[in-house]
């Protein structure tokens, strides 16, 4: 089945414009950026570079072996989802994710624990696995 864009919500067509202009404006992948580029993108909003948005929602929290990790509990808790954000400043930083993890924990009632690739903000992303068959 072919998928075209048709198929697509007005919504999805309307992000993926988004996306597509914004990404227009970010490095190549493959290439390092310059640390102001980087400071930029660590701030990353896809709309933008206004800092992210922390929500009092989320609590802080670091549990055994020191590592550090982001709690959001909503009023009921039927499960646990555990976000784990790979890095990479493509888009969004692991500090910019409140809004979404928050809307997450509400509508699907699951305590999310968001943990971001490295506690070290200079890290890059840890190296993709490769599929081979």
């Amino acid at each position: 089945m072919t998928i075209t864009d048709e198929d697509c919500l007005p919504e999805t067509l309307a992000f993926n414009e988004q996306f597509e202009a914004a990404a227009a404006s970010r490095p190549a992948r493959g290439r390092t950026p310059s640390a102001a580029t980087l400071t930029l993108l660590r701030r990353g909003r896809l709309g933008g570079d206004a800092p992210p948005v922390r929500l009092p929602h989320g609590q802080d929290r670091v549990v055994e072996g020191g590592v550090r990790v982001r709690v959001f509990m909503p009023g009921r808790v039927d499960g646990v989802y555990l976000h784990l954000h790979r890095g990479g400043w493509a888009f969004g930083s692991a500090d910019g994710q409140d809004e979404r993890l928050w809307r997450l924990a509400e509508q699907t009632r699951l305590a999310v624990v968001s943990r971001p690739s490295s506690s070290d903000s200079s890290c890059s992303a840890p190296p993709r696995p490769s599929c081979s068959r």
